[in-house]
């Protein structure tokens, strides 16, 4: 399970899930663990179901297949 919003505080852009440092890391990590078979689960931050569902789909398209 990827923490989009610990992370975002670990790279030091607090909060930002849109950040561009934190988009590039987390494709690393899931492209990692996509290269070792791993699962990908990621929590969705959204203020409404529109956003929710463009989020779902835009990490879906990037390999991550369980959501929370």
């Amino acid at each position: 399970m990827i923490g989009p919003f610990d992370l975002s505080v670990a790279l030091g852009c607090e909060g930002d899930c849109r950040h561009p440092d934190l988009i590039a890391a987390v494709r690393r990590m899931i492209a990692a663990a996509r290269a070792h078979r791993v699962p990908v689960m990621m929590p969705i931050f959204a203020p409404d179901l529109p956003e929710t569902q463009r989020q779902v789909d835009a990490w879906r398209d990037e390999g991550v297949r369980a959501f929370t």
